[in-house]
């Protein structure tokens, strides 16, 4: 059965990691999840056909899908948006603005867009980053 939209998971046995948002954006949806403590260890119930499908962020399923040439496939849309952001100390701005200049930086001479074409890319058409929050 070919999986194309999230309401195809719906009643489905899923895989996603045990308390990640992930599962319980599944949870909520109506899937059947199957947790367990990595990603990775998803994949043998992919396999097998305990699962339908994996559910994480659409890098992890890229990097999961290209490690796995041939076996694996990122389908459908992203059914949340929630951006990545970078953990630093509250008070650190110097270390921050800098954090947020090598972004911008890399956005404008084109090495972030290199970077996604040679990793997430592989699997995924390219993404345009989110604007920097300047705070």
């Amino acid at each position: 059965e070919d999986i194309e939209t999230e309401d195809d998971l719906v009643g489905q046995p899923v895989c996603s990691v045990t308390g990640s948002t992930p599962a319980a954006n599944l949870e909520a949806l109506g899937a059947e999840v199957l947790l367990t403590d990595t990603y990775s260890n998803c994949l043998g119930p992919l396999r097998d056909g305990t699962v339908v499908a994996v559910s994480t962020d659409n890098v992890i399923l890229a990097g999961l899908a290209a490690q796995n040439e041939g076996e694996f496939k990122v389908v459908g849309e992203p059914f949340t948006e929630e951006p990545y952001g970078i953990g630093l100390a509250l008070e650190d701005t110097e270390f921050r603005n800098w954090i947020n200049d090598v972004l911008e930086a890399s956005y404008e001479d084109g090495s972030y867009e290199a970077a996604w074409d040679a990793t997430a890319g592989t699997v995924l058409p390219f993404i345009e980053p989110p604007a920097v929050d300047r705070y």
